[in-house]
């Protein structure tokens, strides 16, 4: 574009020689030169703005698809973070339902385990009542078992001092005194209360003149057998032939009020 300009000025320079004022005519040139110059300087200055302008256009347009690049980017990350939070929504969700479901079981956990506890402390309950059953059957069994013994014990002892007791009732008869005497205290020694050894001993040595034994013997009788008729008689006698006559009376009395009548 400036070297056109130029090559117009210098047609126009040569044209305007042959005119008559060539000193205007040149002036009038150097003044379009100048207008040329000043021309070109704002084209040139127009063209550097026009390719600022390019180039301003051309960053504009790189940094708009920038941005759009961004925004693109942007816009997925939204979609994709939405979408973790839709996640995270449902995940929440159940989880909330998988609490829920975690609660009614431990609820239901905790009700069977009370109606265990129960069935357990039922059971105990039945083992300890069984339990106490069996000790108190078993103690019952021991007791029954004791008193058999001591009843069969007793009966021993009975049925043995009883044997003694009818030997010294055939030595009394025999007139064997001394054995008599032995047998009946063979008796007691085996049956401590057996009013009727101490009643027979008692006879022997009353027989024997012994009053002293005799009289301790039937009060051993009495005391065993408070109505023991012929131990009354026997002490009595006892006394009587002692001299103690209100003792001996009264004992005779107390033996005949019980049926007992000397023969």
């Amino acid at each position: 574009m400036g070297k056109r300009l130029v090559a117009l000025g210098l047609i126009l320079l040569i044209a305007g020689c042959g005119s008559a004022d060539k000193g205007q005519e040149l002036e009038r040139q150097k003044s379009l030169l100048e207008l040329a110059k000043i021309n070109d300087e704002r084209l040139a200055e127009l063209a550097k703005k026009e390719q600022d302008h390019s180039a301003n256009e051309k960053k504009n347009k790189e940094s708009l698809e920038q941005i759009k690049r961004q925004e693109d980017a942007l816009q997925r990350r939204e979609e994709e973070i939405g979408q973790k939070e839709k996640s995270l929504e449902y995940a929440k969700r159940q989880l909330a339902t998988a609490e829920l479901q975690n609660q009614q079981a431990r609820q239901a956990l905790a009700t069977k385990q009370e109606e265990l506890d129960r069935l357990v402390a039922r059971l105990k309950q039945r083992e300890e009542a069984e339990e106490a059953a069996r000790s108190e059957k078993a103690a019952k069994a021991a007791a029954d078992k004791a008193k058999a013994d001591k009843a069969a014990d007793a009966t021993a002892t009975a049925e043995k001092a009883e044997v003694y007791y009818k030997r010294g009732r055939t030595y009394e008869g025999n007139g064997e005194h001394r054995e008599a005497i032995a047998a009946y205290t063979d008796a007691i020694r085996v049956n401590p209360k057996f009013a009727l050894a101490y009643c027979g001993r008692g006879n022997v040595y009353r027989y024997l003149a012994n009053r002293t034994h005799a009289i301790a013997d039937y009060t051993d009788a009495i005391r065993l057998n408070p109505n023991y008729a012929e131990a009354y008689y026997g002490r009595g006698a006892a006394y009587d032939v002692m001299g103690e006559t209100s003792k001996a009376e009264a004992d005779f009395a107390r033996a005949r009020e019980l049926g007992f009548y000397e023969k």
